[in-house]
């Protein structure tokens, strides 16, 4: 499973074969990663609590092969610090702490180690856990490296 986020829909008569319209994180005003994805901490508590009853008897090993944020790197005094990052994976990482307890969850996948090329965003989309000067290629932790 690979989660990041989720997407609201609604009614709307003018998609002729849905019957349904995304309706956008910015048009209701919620806070946006850099890729304009919602940043929505529950969005895997969500998915698992609607997964392991639809599972039935069955105890399938649920691994989460993708979980990240993007945010914009914007901070030049400080470029690694970044606490927005922080919040969301002590979020994720505490929403995911009963489902390992009770449930098969085996583990959690960190998008990713290093910045990285985005297929649509190029190098504009860091989600690393270090920091990465694509020109001299040096490489530094980021804040979110330490969360405890």
């Amino acid at each position: 499973m690979q989660v990041y986020t989720r997407e609201v829909i609604k009614h709307s008569y003018l998609m002729p074969y849905l019957q349904a319209k995304i309706l956008s994180a910015k048009k209701r005003n919620m806070p946006v990663t850099s890729l304009g994805q919602e940043l929505y901490y529950p969005a895997l508590n969500e998915i698992l609590e609607w997964l392991i009853p639809h599972m039935g008897s069955k105890k399938v090993p649920v691994y989460i092969t993708e979980c990240g944020v993007s945010m914009p790197e914007s901070n030049i005094i400080h470029p690694f610090e970044d606490s927005y990052r922080i919040n969301y994976y002590q979020e994720v990482l505490e929403t995911l702490i009963p489902h390992i307890q009770s449930e098969d969850v085996r583990g959690l996948f960190y998008w990713s180690l290093m910045d990285n090329f985005e297929w649509a965003e190029g190098y504009t989309a860091p989600f690393g856990l270090f920091h990465i000067d694509f020109i001299t290629l040096e490489r530094n932790p980021k804040q979110r490296v330490h969360i405890e």
